[in-house]
């Protein structure tokens, strides 16, 4: 699902935590972007904590439009329960040391 965060009505954010919600909606686990031209660090981490697998900043290139589905398609994260959010599982730390 590609989500935007400022809509008329139910803004993103709101329609984030209706989706997350096992027993709410019928497929809380179904990978969500949210793209918005909200960039900053705050906005990033609140979408992340809400459940989104990833995050892109308007004006986005078509590259990214098509990597970030491909990517969460490729490899797909588990949902996991963490405090009152259902998040995808964090992605796996990469040593800088084994580049």
């Amino acid at each position: 699902m590609l989500l935007e965060w400022d809509v008329p009505l139910l803004d993103g954010m709101e329609l984030m935590r209706i989706v997350r919600s096992p027993g709410v909606f019928p497929r809380p686990n179904i990978p969500i972007i949210m793209l918005t031209d909200r960039a900053h660090r705050s906005s990033v981490r609140e979408a992340l904590q809400a459940g989104v697998h990833e995050y892109l900043v308007k004006p986005t290139s078509p590259k990214a439009l098509r990597d970030r589905p491909m990517s969460i398609m490729v490899k797909p994260r588990e949902m996991m329960q963490l405090g009152e959010n259902y998040v995808p599982e964090p992605r796996p730390k990469t040593d800088p040391r084994a580049a």
